[in-house]
């Protein structure tokens, strides 16, 4: 059961969320390190960036991003490669924070009552809610949920995760929506320039500089093929075949097609008489031993 989370983003989000969390309690830092929009723009703070979703208002709210984390990122650091896992899980903290802060910025212009730009955001609804939504459009992995005898299909993680993200302190339901935004144009391929290609996260593998990173225990190597799967990806798997998001187990033999090579020869048909018939329909030409002069 442990062996599941032993992996290189798990341990990583595990140990930064308890201490950075250990660390506001007892040195007072979430102000210097939540997200507030004037202060990233106006003065440049951009580590608010990476680190206001490590920061959290209550440790019920900390619970709760853990508990989701733990739950959707080991087989989806198995599925993306760890390097790969590591740079959505920046990706959805800083991008999703920028997008807000410049949100922000704008709202300030034509509101000077808006409260978004002073506010200090905390916490990792937002990423979590876009690892939702890439874990639900991902077929290799994501399954259906059952409740007794219902099943649900599974989108209903992201909008659980939604719902319940409403009555968490200093969460920011309009941060949380961007992320549902970010992840959804990420599966429609509106947004495949900010993905990792497997180039690039074979090329941070070689890196020098992380070859501690690599040489750890629980590191997973990224495959190659492009990640997450948008919907046209998908759709094309499953004109080309249907079968190949479906697991091994569930896949339905291959029926043999008129005229080809798995259709059996009637027990019928002599083999003389059939081997006559396919001789007749093709041309053959003798080739001549050569001679020697």
């Amino acid at each position: 059961m442990l062996q599941r989370f032993n992996t290189v983003a798990v341990r990583a989000v595990v140990v930064l969320v308890v201490s950075l969390s250990v660390l506001c309690a007892w040195l007072d830092l979430s102000s210097n390190l939540c997200l507030t929009p004037s202060n990233t723009i106006m003065y440049f703070q951009l580590h608010r960036l990476f680190l206001y979703s490590l920061v959290h208002g209550t440790v019920g709210h900390a619970l709760f991003g853990l508990v989701v984390l733990l739950w959707l990122l080991p087989p989806l650091e198995k599925e993306w490669g760890s390097i790969r896992m590591i740079y959505m899980l920046l990706l959805g903290s800083a991008g999703n924070g920028l997008i807000y802060s410049l949100g922000s910025a704008i709202t300030s212009l034509f509101f000077e009552s808006s409260g978004f730009w002073s506010t200090c955001v905390t916490g990792s609804t937002c990423t979590v809610l876009m690892i939702a939504v890439l874990y639900a459009y991902t077929p290799s992995i994501s399954k259906q949920l059952s409740v007794g005898s219902l099943r649900l299909p599974p989108t209903v993680v992201p909008l659980g995760v939604l719902l319940i993200s409403f009555a968490l302190p200093n969460s920011i339901i309009w941060l949380d929506l961007i992320g549902v935004c970010t992840a959804l144009g990420m599966v429609q391929g509106i947004l495949d320039p900010l993905q990792l290609s497997p180039s690039a996260a074979a090329a941070f593998e070689r890196s020098p500089n992380l070859r501690w990173l690599v040489s750890s225990t629980g590191f997973v190597a990224c495959p190659d093929k492009h990640l997450p799967v948008s919907k046209q990806d998908i759709q094309r798997t499953i004109t080309v075949n249907p079968t190949a998001v479906l697991p091994a187990s569930q896949r339905a033999p291959l029926q043999p097609q008129p005229g080809s090579l798995l259709e059996p020869t009637p027990l019928s048909t002599p083999v003389g008489a059939s081997y006559v018939a396919a001789s007749t329909s093709h041309t053959t030409t003798a080739v001549n031993p050569p001679t020697t002069s």
